[in-house]
């Protein structure tokens, strides 16, 4: 997809992320719109129980959720490699079938 059709599919959601009205272009739908700032609520919401400024809330949430990234990317990145290897023998055992 050219950047020119990523444009023409994008739209503009509103949303409210701890109280504030945000609108945000992008070419997910309104329900994964929808479900990232339910998320992102979450997050700061349970950052603002640890009687923590607003600002500080929103740092903490952020990084938790950094956090959580890296850790799937991790994850992804060894199942790939797990992948990779399974597919490596199965390809050397077909190898080794046709003689």
């Amino acid at each position: 997809m050219t950047a020119k059709e990523s444009e023409q599919n994008t739209s503009k959601h509103e949303l409210s992320i701890g109280g504030q009205t945000l609108v945000i272009s992008s070419d997910q739908t309104k329900e994964k719109i929808d479900r990232i700032a339910q998320l992102a609520n979450e997050k700061l919401s349970h950052s603002l129980q640890n009687n923590l400024s607003f600002q500080k809330g929103l740092i903490l949430s952020l990084l938790q959720s950094c956090e959580e990234i890296l850790e799937l990317k991790s994850n992804m990145k060894d199942k790939v490699e797990e992948l990779e290897e399974q597919a490596e023998k199965i390809l050397e055992k077909f190898n080794a079938s046709l003689g």
